[in-house]
This record gives C-alpha cells, structure tokens and sequence, in this order.
C-alpha cells in the first residue's frame, strides 16, 4: 500500500512541476542562389587577374634586373682594381719585330725533349704575369754579372712547343733598358747576356719582358713579364772600392819598398811588389825572418 501511494505522490509532483520549455532551434539561413556569370562579368574578372599576375610579374623582373646590374657592376669594379694593382708594361719595354733574329753566336738549340721543357717552365709558370696562354717560355729566376765583362747566364729557352718568335727585353728598377735581345726562335736557347749599363754592386730587382711575334707576319702576339733577381759584380767594401780608384793611376812599372821592423826576439823585412794590369791589384809578399 505504501508504494502505491508513493507512486501516486510522484505522479502529482510531476503534474504539479511547471512545464519547461522546449530549446529553440535556430535554423541557418539558406545562401541564396548565385547569379550565373555573364560573359562581360568573366572576361573582367579573367582581366582583373591576369593584371595582378602581370603586376608581381613585372616586380619581380624589375628585382631580378637590379640585382643583375648591382652583380654586373660589382664583378666590372674587381676587375678595373686587379687591372690597376697590376704592374703596367712599358711602351719601351715592347720593340718592333723585323724579322732580324740573334746567330748562333748568341743562341743555340734546345737540347731536351718537350717533357722536360714544359717541366722547367712548370717552375716559373706562378712567377709570370700577362698573356700567358698565348706562348711559353722557360727562364733562370735569378742571374749573376760579373762587373768586368758585364756578362751573366740566362738560359732563356723559347719551347718548341711555340710557333712565335720572341724578343726578351731586361728594364732596371727606374725602367731603363739594360739588355734586350734580338729574335730568339721556336725551339732555341739563350744562354748568356751583356747588359748595356753599368750597375751598382749588389743585388738588384729587374723586371724581364717576353714579347712573342708572328714569325710570318710579325705581328705583336702577346707579352709576358716576370721578375728577376740580379747580382751585380761582388760586394766590395768601402776601402777596397778606394784601392780600385787610386790604383788605376799606378803605372805597369814594379815599386819595390823595403819596410824594416825590429822587435826583441825577430828581425823581419818585407819586399812589396805592387803591379796594376786592368784595374786590378796584386800584392806578392816575401819575408824572411832571422832569429838572434
């Protein structure tokens, strides 16, 4: 009985509950329909972008071209100062080629194959600057004078691997001309040079100049440069260069001049025969020594 009323008690209360009112829906309103294109309305909107696309376009070519000119600029301006770091060629230093060449007087056959001859010049190839693709050539790095005969070796070789004739050119540290050759060809070896100027003693820096020629037209093929240590004559001292200057007024005849010195345990005498023949001085000493 209880749970029947119970029931019943619970059926009044929901009764009695107010009621609660349903959610609302909200319901998304419907897009409408679009309006089909017209054929003006799409050939504006194909227009409008295919504008757009031509504008960035043109904006990014104009970028690429300013970045092409900033480069092109750039790579000119290296260019001009490696041109002007540079040692420049003389105009003296370049001569007219007549087609004269040296005799076998002065120059004489290569005498090694051209193994050998692209080997040496492999030694002084980072030493040369100018057209060096154009011709080869092999050279001593270093050359001594002798200060009588104003001779020193070269070995200069223009390689048979060549088809022009050469003239090489020696210029000083104030750019005078103290050697230059005559037509050295293909395949030939200069040896030994005679400079045409006077030196001081000592070592010097000298610039040689290669010019190649057409040994039919004679027309100016190129021109390498390389440097070149010379050692002029011996190094004399002050007072031996004096002895040089105040013996070339002695004359070739014999000065004899007994010198006498005493001393407590020796008694000795020197005989000096002084002779001048070309500038040069030799002394002969004799001594002989009495013991008392």
């Amino acid at each position: 009985m209880a749970k029947k009323k119970n029931k019943k008690n619970n059926k009044n209360k929901r009764n009695n509950s107010p009621a609660v009112a349903p959610k609302a829906k909200f319901s998304t309103p419907e897009k409408k329909a679009q309006k089909p294109e017209t054929k003006k309305e799409a050939t504006k909107n194909v227009a409008k972008k295919t504008e757009k696309k031509s504008v960035s376009g043109k904006i990014n070519v104009k970028k690429l071209a300013v970045i092409i000119s900033a480069a092109v600029v750039l790579a000119v301006a290296l260019v001009l100062i490696i041109i002007a770091l540079l040692p420049k060629v003389p105009e003296t230093a370049v001569s007219e080629y007549n087609g004269q060449n040296a005799t076998s007087s002065v120059v004489s056959n290569i005498t090694v194959d051209e193994e050998t001859q692209l080997e040496r010049y492999d030694e002084i190839r980072r030493d040369i600057k100018g057209d060096k693709k154009k011709f080869k050539f092999y050279s001593r790095p270093a050359i001594e004078i002798d200060e009588k005969y104003k001779e020193g070796t070269l070995m200069f070789s223009n390689l048979t691997t060549n088809e022009c004739t050469m003239i090489v050119t020696i210029m000083d540290e104030e750019e005078d001309i103290i050697f230059r050759s005559m037509g050295i060809e293909p395949g030939k070896c200069m040896q030994r040079i005679s400079l045409s100027k006077t030196l001081s003693f000592g070592k010097h820096k000298v610039m040689m100049y290669v010019t190649a020629y057409d040994s039919m037209t004679y027309e100016i093929v190129g021109t390498q440069y390389m440097k070149l240590d010379l050692m002029y004559g011996d190094e004399y001292s002050a007072s031996d260069e004096e002895e040089i200057s105040s013996s070339e007024t002695t004359t070739d005849k014999n000065i004899t001049r007994p010198v006498e010195a005493t001393k407590a345990t020796s008694q000795t005498t020197y005989t000096t025969e002084a002779t001048t023949v070309n500038k040069t001085v030799k002394v002969n000493k004799t001594t002989t020594e009495k013991v008392s």
